[in-house]
């Protein structure tokens, strides 16, 4: 594991990169829980964000976003983030999160929510107690059955996260 200064956190923009993300999933998760790479294009030509920690070229982990709403409240959904296996631990999911809530509030986000296995305890200790979330919602089964090697046979229950105004925009 590298020093995390030795990382280049950055929004990805370029097809290339946007690639090198549909791939690090299929590493991650095999081909069952992906975005697909028009979506990922989409997403951030539409408010999207996505953002990717690099090693030189090598992409070591990516967090990503998209728009959401309800009534008239405007919010980005964080949906996914993922680091290389080598990293996890190593305060890498920290950076992808903080330079996730920095673009957020340049495109005038003023709220961000994301669910978690609430049974991930390093996931809690991540989003409540270092990234100042609070839990909002219970979701029991919030995505169905899954089948990738992390969630096979288990039920997908959630948390939802959220950052509001208050502590997103400091």
């Amino acid at each position: 594991m590298k020093g995390l200064c030795s990382f280049e956190i950055r929004e990805i923009t370029s097809e290339i990169d946007i690639q090198k993300v549909v791939d690090f999933q299929y590493q991650i998760w095999g081909h069952t829980n992906t975005t697909p790479y028009p979506y990922l294009i989409a997403s951030c030509h539409n408010g999207g964000i996505l953002i990717g920690a690099f090693d030189i070229d090598q992409l070591v982990g990516f967090c990503y976003g998209f728009p959401g709403y309800k009534q008239t409240e405007i919010y980005l959904v964080s949906h996914m983030m993922a680091v290389r296996e080598d990293n996890i631990n190593s305060g890498l999911g920290y950076l992808l999160k903080t330079k996730q809530k920095e673009l957020a509030v340049q495109k005038g986000y003023r709220k961000i929510v994301w669910t978690f296995d609430p049974l991930e305890s390093r996931n809690a200790y991540l989003n409540i107690h270092k990234l100042g979330g609070y839990v909002k919602s219970y979701y029991p089964n919030h995505y169905g059955d899954m089948s990738d090697a992390l969630n096979s046979g288990l039920p997908s229950d959630k948390f939802l996260i959220r950052v509001g105004s208050n502590s997103i925009i400091e």
